[in-house]
This record gives C-alpha cells, structure tokens and sequence, in this order.
C-alpha cells in the first residue's frame, strides 16, 4: 500500500487533466475565484515549486519513517494559502483508499467546547467509523488475557499495561470488548461523540484529552493498514478572534496535541495555513501561544508572493481561459488574449509583487466583461501591438494614454458601476472579519430588507418569531412562509443547522394556521455537501434556498446601500432567487 500512497504524493501537485473538467466544475471553480475566493477543489498551481517540493518531502517522510510531520504555510493574505489546503484535502480525498484526511476549521472546535484534540477525534470517527471500530475492538480482544479464572481487575490491569492508558480508558476498552449491548455506547465514547446517557450506561467518567491523546495514538499504530492520517487546519488565525477564554482552552489543547504527536503519532502529518502577520505569536510576554510558536516556526513553508511576470501571466491566463470556455461555452479568440493583459495591468497598475488573488479575480471580471460584450479595453496603447502570443508580450514596456474614441461607458453608468463595486468591496471586507454570530445577525437583517420587496410582508406567526435564526412572513397576505438562515462556512455545521431546521419545523403546532406554512432553508451555496444534498432529498417539503457568496454580498449590500440606482440595480440581481422560490411553490401547488 505505501508505494500507491508514496506515488499519490509524488503526483499531489499535477495539473489536473483538462480533458476530464466537467462544465460544472469548471462553474463552480471560476465562480469561486471571481468572488475572490479559494476553489474548494482547485486543478491548476503556479509556480510555488519549493512549497510543493517541502510538502511532498514531509508527507513521505511520515510515510516511509512512520512518523509525525507538521506543515506550517505562511504567507500575506491572498498568496494561495486555502488555495493549497484545498488541493490536498481534495487531491487525498479522491485517494481515499490510501489516506486518512480530515480538514477542520477552528470555528468547528466550538463544538467540542474549542478542544482541539476532541475535534480531530471526532472528525476521525466520524469520517472512518468501520475503522475506528475495527481498530479498537480488536485492539481490546487482542490485548486481554484469556486465562480461566481471571477477574475484572486482573482484565483491567492487562489492558493498562498492555496500552498505557488511564483506569477510565481501560474499563471503556474492556466493556467494548466483553458486553454486545454497550459496544455502540463504548464506541460513540471513543469517538467523542456521545452523551451523558453513553456515560450512565457505561458507568464511567468522561474521558480527558490525555485519554484523547491516547486514542489517536492508538489509531494511527493499530489501524491494520499503512495509512497516511492528514490533519488540515486552515486559517488557524482565526483562534486569535475567540474570546479569552476559549482561545486559551484552544491553544492549550493544540499545544498538548503537538507534544504528543512528535514522539508517539505513526504515520500521521498535521497541515495548517497562517496569515504571515499571525506568524511569530507575540513576543513580549512569555505564555502558551509564544511556547506554541517556538515549536511550530521550524516548520514553516513560506509561499512566495506572486510577481505579474510574462511567463506567471501566460500561465495563468492559460488555465483560466481553459477553464472559462468550458464552464460558459465562449471562445476567448487570440485578439482578446491580447487585450486581457492590457485591460489587467490598467486597472491594477502595478508591475511588482501582487495579490495572486486579485490578479485572478480582475482577469475573470475582464473575461466576463468580455462575454456580455461590456466595455473592457483600456485605453490605447502608445505603440501598435503586433498579433502575436501572450507568452512574447512584454508586459513591462506597455505605456497607456487616454483615448475618448475607446471610452465607451457614459459617465452615470461608469459612476454606477464604481459605486457598485466600491460597496461590494466594503461589505465583503466587513463580512470577512465578523465572527459567526454577527454573520448570522447580519444575514439576518439583510434578508429582512429584501424580503418585502420582492412580494414577502414580515409577520409574527410563531411564539419564537424573534429567533435570530428564522424569519417569519406573508406572501400575498395569507401563505405563511418561514426562512431558517444559516450563513455557515463549513458543511459539517450547515449539516447539523438543517437538522435544526427540521427540528423547527416539527416544533411548530400546524393547527394554528389556516394555510399551511411553507419553510425554507437559507444557506451559503459554497458550503453545499453531499450530506446536505441527501438529507434535503430526504426532506422535499423543505425549500432549497442555496445563496452563492456573490448573492450573499448584494443583499448585504442593498441594506446600506442609499443611492436609488443602486439599490434597484441590486435588488434587480437578487430578485430572481426569491422569484425561484414562489416558482416552486406555484408548482407544488399544481401537483
């Protein structure tokens, strides 16, 4: 098995063949990068190379030597940080067979009250339960003595010594193993997913993170197969946002993670990306995030900035174009190859290192600009450009002077057209930096303001009508409808918030309305799964109301936009989702 996983790595940051790019793929991946956002399965890299190499050298290096492996990226905000997580994760997760892979948020620690070290436990459990079973059953069966006669602590000192671990984790793994009514409640415990009622019927204390430690240590010795455990954390910043409290428990655990892993973790790499300015903790005082950062700055992988060089814009150009003509069948012709990098280097002007991101983003715009026949070009070059490739044009050597003849846009439309884009921007940076809550709050009040304009009266139906999570209103005056929003970012969550959402809809006492109630599930499309999907399929009495990150920003922008061409110019984009909705209900009706 390990020459397949070894071979994987060595291919893990291979172009992805543009044969096998699907129209929707390739949708969804230029959506995604228009928006200013990483691709959550990325199939193109550029350049990078000696981040690739170190990555490829310490994942094989936790495969062949049976060892622990961290991998710190650093970089500034827009190098390509969740960029490259999220080819990993993708890129092992087709491999499947040959990895272990989790990927985690630190927003998803909330629920494991910010434990760093429960959180992975239950992502592995929840991720590869018939393993985590195996592991541990046999384990226990394997470790106990079979001698006639033997009592229950004579069996409990077999499984301490044998393993190492605490009293509490021996009597779990003994009961696992010798009573078929509690080997669910024994592994749900495990696997950090249980309740008190696993506890009662078990008769034992909850387990420590040291016991954790020790599950995780056991998984990666005795899982029967050579399997590689990858742990992502992306945007691991994000602990400095917590309040103090939790962000000390989170750093704690992490620390106690890393410290246990170096020595006893097989087979295992732990993968986190930083914001650069995050990077060196703080230096002034000695505490646990400094001790953290003493041990994670060895294993730092800088990504380099990326410079708007010829060969970069070539390359880069390529896999777009590549990508655009599938996802929208339009031909980008050799002239307007031409034009892109003219219309590019005008708007951003500059010539040094950028934001990769940025660069990706403004040449989609300029592809889309394109498309719907918008004025894209800049103005006239002082000299005549021979028709030629992009690869031969020199970037450097393009002066731009003001030509009225090209400027197609009236004034009104271009101001339009700024303003639009000046208030995108801002709501996008606010709506960066707010923590869950606010989001939720803020979704929320975004929605309340469209709503009755587009056909929808708000109303008080329920008793619960200020939850923060639903929004109750009349179409028409009498069909009840209630949105359930969620703005999650990570798909497990949004799993467990429609679950929320049903549990909502069964609460409600259907006898108090004449008409009945219509209930819809509002959520950010890009953090869409296949758990979700199914469970909606389980559930079509619950309408759809997937809203991409684009949508998101122009409802949040029509609540504080004041200019009225604006306004309506936004309200215009986001009608047709509610629109969609009516749609589906008009049909429904009609069957």
């Amino acid at each position: 098995m390990k020459d397949f996983s070894l071979q994987h790595i060595d291919n893990l940051f291979e172009d992805y063949n543009t044969n096998n790019l699907t129209d929707e793929n390739c949708r969804i991946e230029i959506n995604a990068m228009r928006n200013t956002q990483p691709p959550e399965q990325p199939t193109f890299f550029i350049n990078q190379h000696d981040a690739k190499g170190q990555i490829r050298s310490k994942l094989k290096h936790s495969l062949r030597e049976n060892a622990f492996s961290c991998i710190v990226l650093k970089g500034v905000i827009g190098d390509g940080k969740t960029h490259f997580l999220n080819h990993i994760h993708a890129h092992f997760k087709r491999n499947s067979q040959d990895f272990f892979i989790i990927k985690l948020r630190v927003e998803e620690t909330e629920r494991y009250k910010r434990n760093f070290i429960k959180t992975v436990v239950s992502e592995i459990f929840a991720k590869y339960y018939q393993q985590f079973r195996n592991t541990f059953y046999f384990l226990a069966k394997n470790s106990l003595s079979r001698q006639k006669g033997n009592n229950l602590d004579n069996e409990l000192d077999v499984i301490r010594n044998q393993l190492n671990v605490s009293d509490e984790l021996a009597k779990l793994l003994f009961k696992l193993s010798h009573d078929p009514d509690l080997e669910a409640a024994s592994i749900r415990v495990l696997g950090n997913s249980y309740g008190k009622t696993e506890l009662k019927l078990l008769e034992i204390n909850e387990l420590t993170s040291q016991d954790y430690l020790k599950v995780i240590q056991l998984f990666t010795e005795h899982s029967g197969e050579d399997k590689l455990l990858i742990i992502i954390l992306d945007e691991f910043e994000h602990a400095y946002g917590l309040p103090a409290g939790a962000r000390t428990v989170f750093f704690q655990s992490f620390k106690q993670f890393y410290d246990a892993a170096g020595p006893a973790f097989k087979r295992t790499s732990f993968i986190a990306a930083f914001t650069e300015q995050y990077a060196k903790g703080n230096k002034k005082e000695e505490n646990i995030e400094t001790a953290m950062w003493t041990r994670l700055e060895p294993h730092m992988v800088e990504l380099e900035s990326f410079t708007l060089s010829n060969d970069n814009l070539k390359k880069l150009l390529s896999h777009l174009i590549v990508r655009y003509e599938k996802a929208y069948d339009f031909e980008i012709t050799k002239d307007m190859v031409l034009d892109i990098p003219k219309s590019l280097l005008k708007r951003l002007d500059v010539t040094h290192a950028i934001n990769y991101r940025k660069a990706v983003s403004t040449l989609i715009i300029i592809m889309d600009e394109i498309r719907e026949n918008r004025p894209y070009l800049p103005p006239k070059s002082k000299s005549i450009m021979p028709t030629r490739q992009v690869g031969q044009l020199d970037l450097f050597s393009l002066h731009f002077e003001e030509d009225p003849l090209l400027t197609q846009t009236p004034p009104e439309l271009k101001k339009s057209e700024d303003s639009y884009s000046q208030l995108i921007n801002l709501v996008r940076l606010d709506w960066e930096k707010s923590n869950e809550k606010i989001k939720k709050s803020k979704f929320k009040s975004a929605l309340e303001k469209v709503l009755p304009e587009v056909g929808f009266s708000l109303a008080k139906l329920t008793e619960k009508s200020e939850d923060v999570s639903r929004i109750e209103t009349l179409k028409e005056n009498t069909l009840p409808f209630i949105f359930y929003i969620s703005p999650a970012k990570s798909g497990k969550i949004l799993v467990g918030k429609f679950d929320d959402c049903l549990n909502m809809k069964d609460e409600i006492n259907l006898e108090d309305f004449a008409v009945m109630p219509k209930f819809c599930f509002v959520y950010s499309f890009e953090s869409r799964n296949d758990s979700l999907i199914n469970s909606m399929k389980l559930h079509p009495e619950i309408i759809d109301i997937g809203i991409e990150e684009a949508y998101m920003y122009d409802l949040l922008a029509f609540m504080i936009a004041e200019d009225i061409g604006l306004r309506e110019n936004l309200l215009q984009r986001v009608r047709p989702i509610f629109d969609n909705v009516t749609a589906t209900v008009r049909n429904d009706n009609e069957e």
